[in-house]
């Protein structure tokens, strides 16, 4: 079996780290030459260990509210859930193991589903909050035993002013890129480059109304050292009066060094993923490295009523993965002003 190199791995943080889509910045950051450096990243997006998307800002894009929905069907419901929610207008994401199945709708009007068996939590402009949305680039770094600064947590992105709006159909280009060519044989795997950009596209990301960001594909990814990231965990709770979702993220980040990809709330329920390593050889969970504080002490200062489900990586299924072209398009009557 492949092992992950240390220049792969080295790479991989750099491209999960980076701000922009400028090369240099990542040159320097994975601190390997930069023939090493093109040569690795051609072979990492070709093994299609890393993906890029283009995240369109939902606020500015007509988006009323973003729901994140995790139910747990018995085995004879999971398909039909699975083909109900893929079919909801604004389904972006979901993803589908043997106990679990997360949805998250990017919707304008259209209700979400409410899983009799699970949780719905719903952010809008006004009302909860995502203060990590899907960033790799922390629990990476300490998957590799590397200590060094990310732009880590990476929030979705805040509500944008009327102005933001402007950039409508460049966005639209920007979200259908990443789809061009899907399902081909021959269709690369490409990373996100300014070359290829015109004026207008590059002023919506320059203006946050569309941002690039790059995911890891978890089903893929090779083991490093005899560790591999085997796990997700997903996690439910209720916040205790007086603590924020950030307090959450804060002491899980700075107390036990764990570091969830993805954390939601609507000001009462929260939502969490984070990834468990297991080692390669006999497939169980490792220890939390230099943890300085109890996992479940921590979450129970803060939560209550914590629900937790733990899936082998292999087996979650994604039937739409960061599907931002089917996020809602801009309100009737939004027209664009933006020049080419």
């Amino acid at each position: 079996m492949h092992e992950l190199t240390v220049s792969e791995a080295a790479t991989i943080l750099a491209i999960l780290s980076r701000e922009g889509l400028g090369d240099n910045a990542d040159i320097a950051a994975s601190g390997i030459p930069a023939s090493t450096y093109y040569a690795t990243r051609r072979r990492i997006y070709e093994a299609g260990w890393l993906s890029d998307r283009y995240l369109p800002n939902p606020w500015a894009s007509g988006v009323a509210s973003i729901d994140f929905v995790l139910a747990h069907p018995g085995p004879a419901d999971r398909g039909r859930l699975e083909r109900e929610w893929a079919s909801r207008e604004g389904n972006v994401l979901l993803w589908s193991g043997p106990n679990v199945v997360l949805g998250i709708f990017f919707r304008p009007n259209a209700e979400a589903p409410s899983p009799e068996d699970g949780s719905r939590i719903s952010v809008t402009p006004d009302a909860g909050s995502v203060p990590v949305y899907f960033d790799f680039s922390r629990p990476w770094a300490r998957f590799i035993d590397v200590e060094r600064e990310t732009l880590y947590p990476r929030p979705l992105q805040p509500p944008a002013g009327a102005l933001e709006r402007t950039s409508a159909s460049k966005v639209r280009e920007l979200v259908a890129s990443d789809q061009a060519g899907k399902g081909e044989p021959s269709a690369p795997h490409r990373w996100h480059s300014t070359t290829d950009l015109s004026r207008g596209q590059q002023r919506s990301l320059e203006r946050g109304l569309v941002e690039s960001r790059t995911f890891l594909n978890l089903d893929s990814l090779p083991p490093y050292r005899g560790r591999e990231l085997g796990e997700i965990v997903f996690l439910t709770g209720r916040l205790r009066e007086g603590v924020s979702s950030t307090d959450v993220l804060g002491s899980l980040d700075r107390d036990c060094r764990v570091s969830p990809f993805l954390l939601a709330d609507d000001g009462s329920q929260v939502l969490l993923l984070a990834l468990g390593q297991v080692a390669t050889a006999v497939s169980r969970r490792t220890r939390i490295p230099r943890a300085t504080h109890s996992v479940a002490s921590t979450l129970d200062e803060a939560l209550k009523g914590v629900q937790m489900t733990v899936e082998p990586t292999w087996s979650v299924m994604r039937p739409t993965d960061h599907r931002y072209d089917r996020a809602a398009p801009l309100p009737p009557g939004v027209k664009d002003r933006e020049g080419p």
